[in-house]
């Protein structure tokens, strides 16, 4: 094909920048090149550009890009001239160019039928659906704030040869204000080509939403061998994105052409001038002299007055301020040496905050790097990992149970790449009282210093994506932009805790829309959830541990009832204590998970105030134990039948559950006849089978999308 372009030139300097003439070099490889620059121009500028463009002009006229390319078509090439060429570029130095062309022209040379294209389309309003460029182009749907990036459009013989197109182009020359110019010529050439009917494309088939090339979203562009990156985001950075050039740095390796020095070049010439921060060594320098200079209880209680005081009155207030926290930290901290005086965590005693939820910060544990470094280093040299994020507390829960079993299975299965990291960031991974972890527990923090894969899965909780992506460093967020390839899978374990689709937009934007969603339950696995996350969801049922049942005859008088808070739950206890005296209440905590499969199987019965269709409710009746609950619409299934032991709701259970435990206990038939239909119905929708069904389906699509790399 023979090309033309009408390159838009602007510099605040006097001369043309360094990053204009790398851009014209890699454009005259493809194109005939004619360039106007609006604005004063040393004497000699000009005459730099011999050799990379056919034409070259100065002309003062401040009607930006759009001005530029009405004065190159009409007066120093003209449109009978631009007649004799296939396609005619309009492109501008607002961009460096990163990657090579050679790509982006071979792929719409074998789109013989096109009258435009351009690089990528975008869509202000476009919050609802991520649509395909065709599928949007071709619907009554269009927005109005629809834009084709004018940095870089496309033309062909029949756009160029229309009249409404000239006229256009004419017409432009008379906007001198850059939001008019926005508004009629941006938008509104990208409107008239739409109701021309003219066929077009875009390089990256999907319409982003916002102004993606101005946001973080831009880095992950360069690495879909996206040919530019907007300037501006380094002079003005108008996206308000931290660290950008830092991230910019992380993604140049994997660009055709290095410009890091380039953007030094650039605001050096403009005079762009960075605010100088302290570095996090210096900032704590004040810190570490105060330790030195003061004894620790004086240290701290100093630091709680500093912390504390805000102009509020009251005797309990003031006495704060002479009650040292390092005391309460001393205390707390020697229970814990005593308490866990048989764990296998080597724990060291330290005046320093324990973090809430039964969790240790890394002072708190002897040789804590040490042993952290020798797990990872097994991770050194693979080429991909696969990352659960469980909780890193020394508790338990069904959600950190169901995360330990997804990776424990896939370890079994050969996948030596699948590990385990703790949130939030700053506790500890430590073993876990409660239950083993299946896979290596790992710091976060550290394996980044030591793994550097290519390819990366973060499989992170629903209610820990707020926690994880404010909590992220700079470090961790250079490591994650440098993967050459980032998917992450959101584990949306009960939908309720799913964050707002503000989090989800992040997420997308850090993995490069390689974003994916598993559901724990069908309720919300549906058409209707994927609309509104706007992502891909997939059926992932938790595996269940093996449970032990006991005969009837074996079980004692005893109820035992969730942790989880409800405003029915005093009542319901206080009632049952109060008419079934003979049977021992329970709640169930701090037990270990082989204890607690021990105890739900000698109970009675088993009380969840939860989720209702959740663990404290399915896994009694899988160990032969009758559990009761409130029907859930969310989290049961809706053909569940146990009208039973399932009440409409916690007034019905306040009502009923006492006489229903009655005649139980004393009609041995019915209760072992309810046992067996309730292990039934559970088992319909819970099953192993179905875990490795759902998980068989889940490694696929992983193998697949690294075959694809």
């Amino acid at each position: 094909m023979r090309r033309a372009c009408l390159f838009a030139g602007f510099n605040p300097t006097k001369w043309i920048s360094g990053y204009v003439f790398n851009y014209l070099r890699e454009l005259s490889n493809y194109c005939e090149i004619f360039y106007l620059c609006d604005g004063q121009l040393e004497k000699g500028e000009l005459d730099k550009l011999k050799g990379l463009v056919k034409k070259a002009a100065n002309i003062s006229h401040g009607k930006y890009d759009f001005g530029s390319y009405s004065l190159l078509a009409q007066k120093i090439v003209g449109w009978e001239e631009l007649k004799n060429y296939d396609e005619v570029v309009f492109a501008n130095d607002s961009c460096l160019c990163v990657n090579s062309l050679s790509k982006v022209f071979s792929h719409f040379e074998r789109k013989e039928d096109l009258d435009f294209w351009a690089l990528l389309g975008t869509d202000d309003n476009n919050t609802k659906q991520v649509f395909n460029f065709q599928e949007y182009w071709n619907s009554s749907i269009i927005s109005s704030t629809f834009c084709l990036g004018s940095y870089f459009l496309v033309f062909r013989k029949r756009c160029l040869t229309d009249p409404a197109v000239r006229s256009f182009f004419m017409d432009c020359n008379r906007f001198s204000d850059r939001n008019d110019v926005c508004l009629f010529c941006e938008y509104g050439l990208t409107q008239l080509l739409h109701y021309k009917g003219f066929k077009g494309d875009t390089y990256l088939p999907n319409i982003y939403r916002f102004s993606s090339t101005y946001m973080l979203e831009s880095l992950n562009l360069i690495k879909k061998n996206f040919p530019l990156l907007k300037v501006r985001i380094f002079i003005d950075n108008i996206g308000g994105e931290k660290n950008i050039e830092l991230l910019a740095a992380s993604v140049e390796k994997y660009c055709d052409f290095p410009f890091i020095n380039l953007v030094k070049d650039i605001k050096e010439e403009r005079n762009v001038k960075k605010k100088a921060s302290l570095p996090a060594y210096q900032k704590d320098k004040p810190k570490k002299a105060l330790h030195l200079l003061l004894p620790v209880p004086f240290h701290y209680a100093l630091q709680t007055l500093w912390r504390d005081y805000s102009g509020r009155s009251g005797v309990i207030n003031k006495l704060r301020f002479f009650y040292p926290p390092c005391f309460s930290y001393a205390k707390r901290g020697l229970s814990y040496l005593f308490k866990r005086k048989g764990s296998k965590n080597n724990f060291r005693f330290v005046l320093l905050p324990m973090p809430e939820e039964d969790s240790y910060l890394p002072n708190h544990i002897k040789d804590y790097k040490k042993d952290q470094q020798e797990k990872i280093l097994k991770y050194k040299d693979m080429d991909n990992l696969m990352i659960f994020f469980n909780v890193s507390r020394n508790t338990v829960s069904g959600g950190m149970l169901s995360i330990n079993r997804f990776a424990t299975y896939l370890r079994n299965k050969g996948y030596e790449n699948v590990v385990q990291c703790g949130v939030p960031f700053q506790n500890a991974t430590i073993n876990n009282d409660y239950f083993n972890y299946g896979t290596d527990f790992l710091d976060f923090n550290l394996l980044i210093e030591t793994c550097f894969p290519q390819k990366v899965q973060l499989n992170i909780p629903e209610v820990f994506i707020p926690i994880f992506l404010s909590s992220l460093t700079v470090k961790m967020e250079e490591w994650l932009w440098s993967r050459k390839e980032l998917r992450i899978n959101i584990l949306n374990q009960s939908d309720v805790l799913m964050p707002s689709n503000l989090w989800i937009e992040r997420l997308r934007t850090l993995c490069n829309g390689r974003l994916t969603i598993t559901a724990a339950h069908e309720k919300y696995c549906t058409e209707s959830k994927e609309k509104e996350y706007r992502t891909n969801i997939y059926l992932l049922t938790p595996f269940l541990p093996e449970f032990h049942p006991i005969p009837f005859y074996e079980k004692r008088k005893k109820i035992l009832y969730s942790p989880d808070h409800h405003p029915f739950k005093e009542k319901i206890i206080g009632r049952i204590r109060a008419e079934c005296p003979d049977f021992e209440l329970k709640e169930i905590k701090n037990m270990t998970l082989e204890k607690y499969k021990a105890e739900i199987a000698e109970a009675f019965f088993v009380i969840t105030f939860g989720e209702g269709y959740d663990g404290y409710f399915i896994e009694p009746y899988l160990s032969g134990t009758i559990s009761f609950s409130v029907f859930n619409r969310i989290f049961f299934p809706q053909s569940f039948e146990c009208p039973s032991t399932v009440f409409k709701d916690y007034e019905n259970m306040l009502q009923g559950i006492v006489p229903m435990i009655k005649k139980l206990t004393n009609d041995t038939e019915l209760y072992r006849k309810l046992v067996k239909v309730g292990e039934e119905e559970v088992r319909k929708f819970t099953n192993n089978d179905r875990s490795e069904r759902d998980m068989g389906e889940f490694l696929e699509r992983y193998e697949n999308e690294l075959k694809c790399y």
